[in-house]
């Protein structure tokens, strides 16, 4: 399955580091990590949220980015989705990859995961390339040639979901990155 690869810039990596910043203290712990871990997983998701949002842009989709970097105060508050089909009003959730293991999307599940709790229509999966690891943490300064990966997206109600396993952080329901739909068909029903 071919990918869209979206460089990442200077400029990128820097509007998402100071976002994940402000917001790390304020951001739902749903694994009860510490900050380092949170602010990994912030800016990632961020990361690839702005990374879908410019690969849409370039394809002259519109989409509402309005919320994309706006804080929810308070530990419980998350944001609804990421991003909203123009006419149907479907959602999209990004879900970020970044290690150089990591080969699936995983949606928490059960009482309080996401699959459960807010489930949305379609997730869309991105994997950040050239971002190294120092103790076990990202790597987000002096880089070079970093980009990210868009493999694909599949809908909620899919049946190549596998799970609930767990991957070591609770259940959750997964897919492998190689098996999500192409990317171009959601942008297709985008422009519908």
């Amino acid at each position: 399955m071919p990918t869209i690869n979206i460089p990442i810039t200077q400029a990128m990596i820097d509007r998402v580091h100071i976002f994940s910043e402000q917001v790390v203290d304020e951001t739902y712990d749903r694994f009860n990590q510490d900050r380092q871990t949170r602010f990994d997983r912030i800016f990632v998701g961020k990361l690839g949220e702005l990374c879908l949002s410019h690969h849409l842009y370039n394809l002259t989709i519109r989409h509402d980015i309005h919320g994309m970097f706006e804080l929810y105060e308070g530990i419980e508050n998350v944001d609804a989705f990421d991003f909203v089909v123009p006419n149907t009003h479907e959602t999209i959730d990004v879900k970020t990859a970044y290690k150089s293991f990591h080969s699936r999307i995983l949606i928490p599940f059960g009482p309080n995961g996401q699959w459960d709790q807010m489930p949305k229509d379609f997730y869309v999966g991105v994997k950040l390339i050239g971002f190294p690891e120092e103790d076990g943490h990202i790597r987000i300064h002096g880089l070079n040639n970093v980009f990210a990966s868009i493999y694909g997206y599949v809908p909620r109600n899919d049946d190549r979901w596998k799970g609930p396993n767990d991957f070591g952080e609770g259940p959750a329901m997964w897919i492998f990155l190689n098996k999500l739909a192409p990317i171009q068909n959601l942008v297709n029903r985008m422009r519908q």
